[in-house]
């Protein structure tokens, strides 16, 4: 359903940019690209009359109809504006009220009707410019959508659903009318969201809040005009990408699910975060993160009544190739939680007698490396028969590795290069390179772990045992030290010592 309704929002919005950039800023000439933009995008666009006075065009009984196997969007507008202005721009003011009816369907054939009902004050776009190289802004004061109804196999579903911007402004650039260069820019000073619901099959109630304020946005794409979104391999061919970024400032949530007796919340805060998302015909990037996380979870029937958890930072980046190549290309990934902590009644669960430190835990990893596929990522036909060897790993580089917890820590680094030469069926490519490990507190944990009786005394000493064939002594109290060398031959040695 996410993916259905993201299909239609794209091609109605990317419909309007098109028709803009494709106008010489009259007002027909803007009315006439829209329909048929959207129509080579599998939509429709109709109006019931039209009638133009005074360099405006009043468009009533506007309909946009977005149609696929598994249902259908359509978008009702009672009026839409398009003002020409006299420094030669073409303003568009729409309606305060936009219906929005999905009809969307199962393979099986199970239906469900959505109605979403749009209102906006102060909403409007002015488009300046010249043809081939326009500017158009786009603000609102208000923008609100609401769930009127929704009914899933025939039954009606008793629930209320309202998601509102306040403060929206949008600039947007679009030079060229083959592919058409979009620079972008927008601000939301608010963004607000409630949920009531009933379960359809039994008792519970559901209500949910949740706030965000401050975001900005920015980004640059490159559109193919005619290109069939749905197929995003062939988009991507075409020349079809995007590089955006989304930040934002304190956000707040709130969730409860009453299910007599049963009673179920989370609640939490952020402080900040972003989202940033690439794409190209040669890489896929996607990451994101946050400061300042703070949850918590409460259930009556939970052996812990309530679990806190707050993370002082988390960060997440993929970086992929996506298309296939005869040179090995990049890729890389981080995950990061730093800061991460529990309360006090979630430690007694495993440590009710304070044995081990509960200082907040720090768990990183940072790698990079380069490799290739031998298929393309994103073509339906070769992703759902991929070949016997999917591609190659070039490269590996760890540029980071840290566990920090329970008192003990462990950092690492490393760089290795693979042989693809002779690569057996089902087995690995030949490593080359080093691999160094660092543990402090290594051996106090494991002395923690047997008092609280966790770790038997004879598993303690074979786990000692183990680590003194790995490492060495460091500099510093309980400090261990590796370097694992991996061999062009396939040896492998810790310390100068051939273990394989």
């Amino acid at each position: 359903m996410k993916r259905f309704l993201g299909l239609a929002a794209g091609a109605a919005t990317a419909g309007l940019l098109y028709s803009t950039a494709a106008s010489a800023l009259t007002a027909d000439q803007v009315w006439a690209t829209l329909q048929q933009r959207i129509a080579g995008m599998n939509m429709t666009v109709t109006a019931d009359s039209q009638t133009k006075s005074g360099g405006t065009l009043a468009l009533k009984g506007v309909r946009m109809v977005s149609t696929a196997p598994n249902g259908q969007v359509t978008i009702s507008i009672s009026e839409l504006d398009l003002a020409e202005g006299s420094d030669g721009s073409v303003t568009i003011t729409p309606p305060a009220t936009i219906p929005l009816d999905l009809h969307l369907k199962t393979d099986k054939g199970d239906a469900t009707d959505l109605t979403v009902t749009v209102t906006q004050t102060g909403a409007k776009t002015v488009v300046t410019g010249k043809e081939g190289d326009l500017t158009y802004s786009s603000t609102a004061d208000v923008v609100t959508a609401a769930v009127d109804g929704i009914t899933s196999g025939g039954k009606k579903m008793d629930l209320r659903m309202k998601a509102g911007l306040d403060g929206v402004k949008g600039s947007y650039h679009l030079l060229g009318t083959g592919p058409i260069e979009a620079d972008t820019s927008g601000t939301i000073d608010r963004v607000s969201l409630t949920v009531d619901a009933t379960n359809p099959d039994g008792t519970g109630t559901l209500h949910g809040q949740a706030q965000m304020s401050g975001l900005t946005s920015s980004g640059k794409m490159t559109l193919v005009p005619g290109v069939d979104m749905k197929n995003m391999a062939a988009a991507l061919a075409a020349g079809y990408a995007v590089d955006s970024t989304l930040t934002y400032g304190p956000t707040t949530f709130a969730f409860d699910l009453d299910q007599a007796p049963k009673k179920d919340s989370v609640a939490g805060t952020v402080a900040a975060g972003n989202v940033t998302v690439s794409l190209d015909k040669g890489h896929i990037q996607y990451g994101g993160g946050s400061t300042g996380a703070d949850v918590t979870v409460t259930s009556t029937e939970s052996p812990i009544p309530q679990i806190a958890v707050k993370i002082a930072e988390s960060a997440f980046n993929l970086l992929a190739p996506i298309g296939k190549s005869d040179t090995p290309q990049d890729f890389s990934l981080l995950v990061k939680l730093a800061g991460l902590s529990v309360n006090e009644d979630v430690w007694k669960m495993v440590d009710a007698k304070g044995v081990l430190p509960h200082d907040p835990a720090t768990v990183i990893l940072d790698l990079a490396g380069k490799g290739k596929w031998a298929f393309d990522f994103f073509d339906p036909a070769q992703a759902a028969t991929p070949p016997a060897i999917p591609g190659e790993l070039d490269a590996l580089t760890l540029k980071q590795l840290q566990v920090t917890a329970v008192g003990a820590e462990l950092t690492g680094t490393g760089d290795l290069t693979f042989d693809n030469s002779a690569v057996p069926p089902g087995g690995m490519p030949k490593p080359a390179g080093t691999v160094n490990l660092k543990l402090v507190g290594g051996n106090g944990l494991i002395d923690k772990l047997t008092q609280m009786g966790v770790v038997p005394q004879d598993q303690a000493m074979g786990a000692r045992m183990m680590l003194g064939m790995f490492a060495k002594p460091g500099d510093g109290p309980d400090t261990m030290t590796s370097q694992i060398e991996f061999k062009p031959d396939g040896a492998i040695l810790a310390n100068g010592q051939r273990i394989q």
